[in-house]
């Protein structure tokens, strides 16, 4: 009875030591003996104590961001330009997960001898996708490496998936491998042959900014020394220029002038710009500074003929400003 009793109570302590518990977020593989013979979900579970054991994987999915590796392109032609032997870096980032289900895969993962910690599991893993990538951008331009990175990413993923592929070959199934290329850097040399002409397009567009805001600015200051000249107001000066041709050209000689001065001073000129366009040089100076003058003058007159001296009513002398404005702008609306 006492030896009934003794081994009733070993025999429950081997059962109890037998139920094994696998979290939520793993699975496990049953080694009996030595030999892994079964596929074990989460739960709870029977694990015959001293003579099985467990393997656990982790179910999660793993990202692992890989540093840029350095790859060869080859020289060669892409829509019809050829392009010479480049280096540049990539950034690949892989998802993986162990595989799942009943079908034994996750035993050929374990007799592969694959790490299940997260950052032996990535050192693994590098080499064979940093293969994969250099096979297939090796044999690509370095501009259609930068240009179709969508369609090299498939086919990276299908050398990476490959059926004698390392990663299948050790127990992975297809739908558990995603690798993307997250950057392609070029070197820096490329970088700025390719920014050059992007740079010089701005540097002119600055240049054509600072010419324009210089004219202005030398616009309102010619327009003030007349306006000091004639003993009156800029705004007279403006309408005044408005309706005779004559102090038109006035003003762009006296305007001109001042430029010249300022050259010969070996200081920096309204007109002295670099203009790259067929109207550029002292031909488009003159055309901006008109152009300036216009919208300063805020439009220009329609052809209404020439005013003569004697049809004005009163001469200038004789009129104080506001006089004199009024009388120029019924002179204009009788000219349009």
């Amino acid at each position: 009875m006492l030896f009934l009793l003794l081994f009733l109570g070993i025999f429950a302590l081997w059962v109890i030591k037998s139920v094994k518990i696998i979290g939520p977020k793993e699975m496990a593989v049953l080694v009996t003996l030595g030999n892994p013979t079964a596929v074990l979900d989460s739960g709870l579970n029977f694990v015959p104590y001293l003579i099985c054991s467990l393997s656990k994987f982790p179910k999660k999915m793993f990202n692992f961001d890989y540093p840029a590796r350095e790859i060869v392109t080859k020289a060669g032609r892409y829509k019809g330009v050829r392009y010479g032997v480049q280096v540049i870096k990539v950034d690949s980032v892989a998802y993986m997960r162990f595989p799942r289900g009943k079908d034994k895969k996750l035993i050929e993962i374990l007799r592969s001898d694959i790490p299940t910690e997260e950052k032996a599991l990535k050192d693994w893993t590098e080499e064979v996708i940093i293969a994969a990538i250099r096979l297939v951008l090796g044999q690509k331009t370095w501009k259609e490496c930068v240009e179709e990175i969508d369609k090299l990413k498939k086919e990276i993923e299908s050398v990476f998936k490959d059926a004698d592929g390392a990663l299948l070959k050790a127990g992975f199934d297809k739908d558990d491998l995603i690798i993307v290329i997250k950057e392609i850097k070029l070197s820096k040399e490329l970088e700025e042959s390719l920014m050059a002409p992007e740079k010089k397009r701005l540097e002119k567009d600055a240049a054509d900014f600072e010419a324009e805001a210089q004219a202005r600015k030398w616009v309102g200051m010619v327009f003030h020394t007349m306006a000091l000249a004639e003993g009156t107001s800029i705004k007279v000066i403006q309408q005044r220029i408005k309706i005779d041709k004559s102090l038109q050209k006035k003003f762009m000689n006296y305007a001109l002038s001042i430029n010249k001065d300022l050259e010969m001073a070996d200081r920096k000129a309204i007109f002295k710009f670099i203009n790259e366009g067929k109207d550029g040089g002292f031909a488009g100076n003159l055309a901006l500074f008109a152009r300036l003058l216009g919208e300063a003058l805020k439009g220009d007159r329609k052809d209404g003929g020439k005013e003569k001296e004697e049809e004005r009513k009163k001469p200038k002398e004789q009129m104080e400003d506001e006089e004199y404005l009024q009388y120029l702008e019924e002179e204009q609306e009788k000219a349009e």
